[in-house]
C-alpha cells in the first residue's frame, strides 16, 4: 500500500487530487478524471462541471422529452422563465437527457450552472447553491479570498446588481470575509433570506445577457414536483430556466 501511495505522491503537484487506476473506475460517475500519463495510468480528479462527461451509448427513446425541454428553452429566450422537474428511477437517463439538451444549444445562447445534492454534503448548508454560484461567477478552487471577492464584484457590476446587495451574502456563503461591517454573525433565517435574495438578483441580472439554466440534482435521483416558481426563481421576470431532478 505504501508503495502505491508513494508512487501517486511523486506524480502529483501541489493542490492535486490523484487516484490509482483501480480506484478511478469507481469515481467516473461523479468526478472528472484526467490521466496523468499514458492511458491506463493514474488520474487527476476534479468535480464534474456543467455535464462535462460525455455519456457512452446511443441516445434513444427520449425525443419527446427532449423536444419539450427545447421548447422550454425557446420560451426562456423570450423572457418566460420556467421550472421543470424531471423524475425517474436511478439510471433511467435523466442526466443523459439534459446532456443531450445542452449539446443541442450553442454555448453562446445559454448560461449553464449545476448544483448537486451529494450524500457526503448532507450536513453542508446551501451546498447546491454553493456550486451554482461558483459556476455563475467563474470561481476556481485555487482562487484566493481576494480573487473571489474581486470576481463577485465584477459579476455584480456586469449583472447590474448593487455590490452591497450581492457580494457580502455570497462571500459569506463561500466562506470568504468581506468588510468588517459584513462579518458580524447573523441569524440563520436572515442568512438564508440574504443568500437567496443575492442569488436571485445574480441569476436575473445575468439572464438579461442570455438565458440561464440552473440544474438542481438530488443524490437519490428522485424529486417531488414543486410549485412552478419560488421566491428565489421567478417565472417571468427574466429568461431563466431551472431544472430539478
Amino acid at each position: 500500500m505504501w508503495t502505491a501511495l508513494e508512487a501517486l505522491a511523486r506524480e502529483a503537484v501541489g493542490g492535486d487530487i490523484v487516484a490509482s487506476v483501480s480506484v478511478s473506475q469507481f469515481l467516473r460517475r461523479r468526478f472528472s478524471l484526467r490521466p496523468i500519463g499514458e492511458p491506463g495510468s493514474s488520474c487527476r480528479i476534479s468535480l464534474l462541471s456543467g455535464l462535462s462527461r460525455v455519456p457512452e451509448g446511443e441516445f434513444v427513446d427520449r425525443r419527446q422529452e427532449l423536444g419539450l425541454l427545447l421548447r422550454r428553452f425557446e420560451g426562456a429566450t423570450q423572457g418566460i422563465g420556467e421550472v421543470v422537474a424531471i423524475t425517474g428511477e436511478p439510471g433511467i437517463g435523466k442526466s443523459r437527457l439534459l446532456f443531450e439538451l445542452r449539446r443541442r444549444i450553442p454555448s453562446d445562447q445559454g448560461r449553464w450552472a449545476e448544483g448537486h445534492c451529494y450524500s457526503f454534503a448532507a450536513v453542508t448548508p446551501y451546498f447546491p447553491m454553493f456550486q451554482l454560484i461558483r459556476d455563475l461567477c467563474g470561481l476556481e478552487e485555487i482562487d484566493t479570498s481576494e480573487t473571489v471577492i474581486a470576481k463577485l464584484e465584477a459579476v455584480a457590476d456586469r449583472a447590474g446588481v448593487a455590490r452591497g446587495d450581492m457580494v457580502p451574502a455570497l462571500a459569506a456563503l463561500l466562506g470568504m470575509k468581506g468588510d468588517a461591517d459584513d462579518e458580524a454573525a447573523v441569524a440563520p433565517e436572515i442568512m438564508k433570506s440574504q443568500v437567496f435574495a443575492a442569488a436571485r438578483a445574480l441569476v436575473i441580472g445575468l439572464s438579461r445577457e442570455r438565458p440561464s439554466w440552473c440544474w438542481w440534482k438530488t443524490c437519490s435521483g428522485w424529486t417531488r414536483p414543486r410549485r412552478p416558481c419560488s421566491p428565489a426563481w421567478p417565472r417571468a421576470s427574466a429568461p431563466l430556466a431551472s431544472c430539478s431532478w
